[in-house]
């Protein structure tokens, strides 16, 4: 009986510890969600590693521009443009431009804004440890989907800036094998950026090919 009672008291202490973790993980991104969403327009360069069980890694350093659900992303071999009902991606090499609607594109394609508050929809969240990253004190926190049947992602690891109360760094496991790294290494708000930034200009781009999905 007392072993029983020991073994019941000691799930009781572990249960409200990962209750008190995941109580410390709401109240920080809380906290971020919260200054996000004050920020009028944000500026965030990064660098990308995308890891698959077949090839190499695929290193890429990109800079993206938000504003409400307007996004424009520049990587090396593209740029993606979201006026907030279309996105437009254009392929430098090849001179072309893909134009689909927002909502039909948004469940394969994940926006940068989504990515500094990703938690907010379909996740539940545990704290993992704080820890230096990037010369910065972090907390990092484990993402998991409520709906682990239909995600495509497996966990999602964020680490936040103890100081400033930003993401500096996600890794997304997905289903397929597929690891996604990203590190936001310079974060800047509230800048002026026009509307003119976020849609694909045909002028810029003699002779492109334009693609309707």
């Amino acid at each position: 009986m007392k072993t029983v009672l020991g073994i019941l008291f000691l799930g009781l202490t572990t249960f409200g510890a990962i209750a008190q973790e995941d109580v410390k993980a709401k109240g920080i991104l809380d906290k971020v969600s919260k200054l996000t969403k004050t920020y009028k327009t944000i500026t965030v360069d990064f660098s990308m590693v995308i890891i698959s069980p077949e090839g190499s890694p695929i290193k890429q350093k990109g800079k993206a521009f938000m504003k409400g659900e307007k996004y424009f992303l520049s990587l090396p071999g593209q740029d993606v443009f979201c006026d907030g009902k279309t996105i437009s991606t254009y392929i430098k090499d090849d001179n072309e431009c893909y134009v689909s609607d927002v909502e039909e594109s948004e469940s394969d394609v994940l926006q940068p804004s989504q990515l500094l508050i990703i938690w907010e929809k379909g996740f539940t969240y545990k704290y993992s440890k704080e820890l230096e990253f990037a010369g910065k004190k972090v907390h990092e926190i484990l993402l998991y989907p409520k709906d682990t049947k239909n995600s495509k992602y497996h966990t999602i690891v964020i680490r936040i800036d103890k100081a400033k109360n930003e993401v500096v760094y996600a890794h997304i496991k997905g289903k397929d094998g597929v690891h996604m790294k990203y590190t936001l290494s310079k974060l800047i708000k509230n800048t002026t950026i026009t509307d003119a930034k976020f849609v694909f200009n045909k002028a810029k781009h003699p002779g492109v090919e334009v693609t309707e999905e």
